[in-house]
């Protein structure tokens, strides 16, 4: 039986296996929605996204 996940899914289940949250590398940026490099528009986004896995991260990690 396989279960397919996505990469946001896998991104989590690693970093709560891992004992913590990362937010750099090219891993994370998979998960991000596509966004132009250009504009300053990605720095916001990026801030936003790891805020929010970020709470969810907190919220779980004790699970594992």
């Amino acid at each position: 039986m396989f279960i397919i996940i996505n990469e946001t899914e896998h991104y989590m289940l690693v970093a709560l296996n891992d004992g913590y949250f990362k937010t750099t590398g090219t891993d994370f940026d998979h998960i991000l929605p596509p966004i132009s490099r250009f504009g300053g528009k990605r720095k916001t986004i990026k801030e936003r996204v790891a805020e929010k896995l970020n709470a969810f991260y907190e919220k779980y990690f004790d699970i594992f």
